[in-house]
């Protein structure tokens, strides 16, 4: 909640800097990237923002798709039971994801989609 309290009076402060005669306010839009389906794109859309998951190729060694699979990576410290328990927030997330990418070079176009500058789909 902080993250939204504070982003709505950066947009404020934002307008207030930039104010035409025409009175045009600028709107505050939040999209979060990540690469954890639960915390990143779960936690983040259920607060107000548009949500990019971003899902590596395999080589990359991304273990945030690893724990959504049930698996831990050799370094976790989580137990067992939060393992689960983040499997299941995962499951649950699953429809709050507005994007996915594979690269981070796709970030700009997805972005752009998001806020409607594009006429495509975002995914």
């Amino acid at each position: 909640r902080l993250a939204v309290e504070k982003g709505k009076e950066m947009s404020q402060l934002t307008n207030a800097m930039h104010k035409s005669d025409d009175d045009e306010e600028i709107e505050w839009c939040w999209v979060h990237v990540g690469d954890d389906l639960a915390y990143d794109c779960g936690g983040s859309k259920t607060i107000g923002a548009k949500t990019v998951l971003v899902e590596l190729a395999p080589e990359y060694g991304q273990t945030a798709r690893m724990r959504v699979e049930g698996k831990r990576p050799p370094w976790a410290t989580e137990t067992m039971e939060q393992l689960e328990g983040h499997k299941k927030m995962s499951e649950n997330a699953k429809d709050k994801v507005d994007a996915r990418i594979s690269h981070l070079s796709q970030l700009p176009e997805v972005i752009a989609e998001l806020l409607g500058e594009d006429e495509g789909a975002a995914e």
